[in-house]
C-alpha cells in the first residue's frame, strides 16, 4: 500500500461549510477510537486494494477503473482507510462529470463509464440505464462508489459512515448539482435510508461484467438533500 496523505486534515482545510466541517471531525473521532488512519489516495490505488481482496470484494466499477480508461486525478479520489496491522480495511471512491448532457445520456454514449476519450468497445463493460430519474440528472454531478470494507470490520457503521464522508468529500472538491451512486437490488429501503438515500429507482444495469447482466438500484441525491442529510447525521449522533 501507499496510501497518499491524511484524508481529515486535507479535507478540513477544504470544507465549504459548517455541516462539511462537523461530518468530518465526527467521522475523524470515530475512525481513530477504532484503530483506523484515513488517507486520501487514487483510483490506480483502490483498484490495487480491490485486486488484494477479490474474496470479499469482486467487481470494480467501470466508472472508476483506470485500467479501462484515462481519468484524470483532479476529477476523481480514493478513501482509503489503514488499521493497526497496516492492511487496508475499506475504501471508497468517486468522480465528477461535467457538461450539458444527463446521466441517462451519458450512460447510452458510454461517456459515463469511459469519458469522451474511449471509442465503444463491444468486449468492455457498459451500462444501460431504465431509471427515470436519470434523464432528470444533467449538468455537473458525481458518482460515488467502489465501497468496500474489510469483512472483519464490517457490521460497525463503517460503510455509513464513510458513504456520508465521501459524499462530503465530493462535495468539497467539486460542489456537483447531484451526487449518484448505487446498491445491490436485494437492499432493503431501510438500509438505503440509512446511508441518507431517499430516491432510489430501477434500474442501472451493467453488461459484459460476468455470465450475466448486473442489476443495480440507482440512488440519486441533490446538493440540499446533500448537506441536510450530513447535519441530521451529525446531530443524531452526538
Amino acid at each position: 500500500m501507499h496510501a497518499q496523505q491524511l484524508f481529515f486534515g486535507y479535507m478540513r482545510r477544504r470544507a465549504p461549510r459548517t455541516e462539511v466541517a462537523s461530518l468530518f471531525d465526527l467521522a475523524e473521532r470515530k475512525f481513530s477510537a477504532l484503530g483506523i488512519r484515513v488517507y486520501l489516495t487514487t483510483l490506480a490505488e483502490a483498484a490495487e486494494i480491490q485486486a488484494a481482496n477479490q474474496d470479499s470484494w469482486e467487481v470494480f466499477p467501470p466508472m472508476l477503473d483506470t485500467r479501462l480508461s484515462v481519468i484524470r486525478e483532479n476529477e476523481s479520489y480514493a478513501i482509503v482507510g489503514v488499521g493497526r496491522d497496516e492492511i487496508a480495511v475499506f475504501n471508497h471512491a468517486g468522480r465528477v462529470y461535467e457538461g450539458t448532457q444527463s446521466l441517462a445520456e451519458k450512460v447510452a454514449d458510454r461517456s459515463f463509464c469511459y469519458g469522451a476519450a474511449i471509442p465503444p468497445d463491444p468486449e468492455m463493460p457498459y451500462a444501460e440505464v431504465t431509471a427515470p430519474i436519470a434523464h432528470v440528472v444533467r449538468g455537473k454531478f458525481a458518482y460515488i462508489g467502489a465501497s468496500w470494507v474489510h469483512p472483519e470490520y464490517r457490521r460497525q457503521q463503517i460503510a455509513v459512515l464513510i458513504s456520508l464522508v465521501s459524499r462530503a468529500c465530493a462535495y468539497s472538491l467539486w460542489a456537483p448539482d447531484w451526487v449518484v451512486g448505487m446498491f445491490p437490488v436485494g437492499i432493503k429501503p431501510e438500509a438505503l435510508a440509512s446511508y441518507g438515500y431517499r430516491h432510489n429507482e430501477r434500474s442501472l444495469w451493467f453488461h459484459n461484467m460476468g455470465p450475466k447482466p448486473v442489476e443495480r438500484v440507482l440512488t440519486v441525491i441533490d446538493s440540499k438533500q446533500l448537506l441536510l442529510g450530513l447535519e441530521r447525521f451529525v446531530e443524531e449522533q452526538t
